[in-house]
Parts: structure tokens; sequence; C-alpha cells
């Protein structure tokens, strides 16, 4: 005995139904995929305004490094004894002596 065969409506009908669902997962994966490329997008903004500011402070803080080293080096020429210097060398103190003095 045979069996009958679906009507060929119903055929197309699940056809149809199966390529709507196939679509719909592959809408889906589509969502899924541009809400996560959003997600990294919006990351990586994040990522590099942290490394501008960090950059940032690194550049404050060799800025204020350097101020440092420069007045600990004004100051070690302003505490020297030009007593116990040679002429030449005396000389050389004042003249730095008076230029930090300018500022």
């Amino acid at each position: 005995m045979s069996v009958p065969n679906a009507p060929q409506g119903r055929k197309a009908a699940k056809e149809k139904m199966r390529m709507m669902n196939d679509d719909k997962g592959v809408l889906d994966i589509l969502n899924n995929l541009h809400c996560t490329i959003e997600r990294q997008f919006d990351f990586n903004i994040e990522e590099l305004e942290l490394k501008r500011e960090t950059l940032k402070l690194e550049k404050e803080f060799r800025e204020r490094n350097q101020r440092m080293k420069k007045r600990k080096n004004q100051e070690c020429i302003m505490n020297t004894d030009l007593n116990k210097l040679q002429p030449a060398l005396r000389v050389a103190y004042e003249n730095m002596q008076a230029q930090i003095m300018k500022k």
C-alpha cells in the first residue's frame, strides 16, 4: 500500500516556512553581530580615551620631574660656597646665580 503524497500546496507552505525560519536566523545572527561590533567600537573608543589620558598624565609627570630636577640643580648652584672655588669657576657660578636670581 502506498502512502498518499501531501498536497503540493502543503509542501510549498512547509518550504516557505523553512525559508522564513532560515531568514529569521540570518537576521538574528546579523543583529547579534551588529550589536557585538557596536560594543567593540564603544570599547575601542573608551580604550583610546584612557590611553590619551594616560599619555597626558605621563607627560605632566615628566614635566614636573624635569622642573624638580632643574630646581634641585638651581638650589645646588645657589648653595655652593663660592669662597672655596677657583677664580674662573667662581665667576661661572656667580653668572649662573645671577641668571637664577633674574627668574
